[in-house]
C-alpha cells in the first residue's frame, strides 16, 4: 500500500511505510480506479502536497493519496508532477489548505487550485530540459560524494603518517624540493 509517507520528493519510496492490503480485499479497497505506470499522485495530508508517478502497477493506495486523472492531450502527467512540485504550486496548495495539527484539502477543492498549461509540445521540452539538468546535476552530486571519499581516505593515511612519524619524512622531502616520497 503506498501511503502519504511513501511519496517523498517526486518518487514513491516504499521502505517508508510498509502497509499490505489483502489481496481478496483489493478490488474493493481500489474501486475508485487502480493505478497504472505514469499515473500521478498526490497527498491531500501529512504531508500536504507531496506527488510522484506510479512506478508499478501492484501497488493498492491508501486515503490520504489521491491519483490524479489528466486528458494526455492537454496536460502531461510528467509536466503536472514538475508543477506540483514547484513554490508557487505548492504556495497555493498551502493556501487552500485546511487543519491545525497537519495541514490538508479535500479531494472537492482540487478544482480551485490553478495548473499552468503550456502546449503539450512545449511541456515535453521542459520535461526533457528538466531531466537534462537533474542527470546533470546528479552526476555533480556523484562525484561530489566520490571526492569527499577520497579525501577521507587520504585524511586518514595523512593522520597515519603523523602519529608513526612519517610525515617528518614528508616534510623533509618536500622542503628538500623532492617530488615523491614512498612512505
Amino acid at each position: 500500500m503506498v501511503t502519504a509517507r511513501n511519496i517523498k520528493d517526486g518518487y514513491i519510496d516504499y521502505e517508508a511505510s510498509q502497509e499490505f492490503v489483502e489481496a481478496d480485499a483489493y478490488d474493493e479497497v481500489m474501486q475508485r480506479g487502480k493505478p497504472k505506470i505514469g499515473d500521478l499522485l498526490l497527498t491531500t495530508e501529512a504531508p500536504l502536497g507531496q506527488a510522484a508517478l506510479v512506478d508499478r502497477e501492484d501497488i493498492a493506495l491508501a486515503q490520504r493519496v489521491i491519483k490524479l486523472d489528466y486528458d494526455p492531450r492537454i496536460l502531461l502527467n510528467e509536466f503536472a508532477l514538475v508543477w506540483i512540485r514547484s513554490a508557487p504550486f505548492q504556495w497555493q496548495l498551502g493556501s487552500f489548505a485546511t487543519g491545525s495539527t497537519a495541514l490538508g484539502i479535500k479531494g472537492e477543492r482540487l478544482h480551485m487550485l490553478r495548473n499552468l498549461l503550456p502546449p503539450i509540445d512545449e511541456q515535453r521540452a521542459i520535461v526533457a530540459h528538466i531531466a537534462a539538468e537533474t542527470a546533470r546535476l546528479d552526476a555533480l552530486a556523484a562525484a561530489t560524494v566520490r571526492s569527499l571519499a577520497l579525501l577521507k581516505e587520504r585524511r586518514a593515511a595523512l593522520i597515519a603518517a603523523a602519529v608513526t612519524g612519517r610525515i617528518d619524512m614528508l616534510r623533509d622531502a618536500v622542503q628538500q624540493g623532492k617530488g615523491e616520497v614512498s612512505c
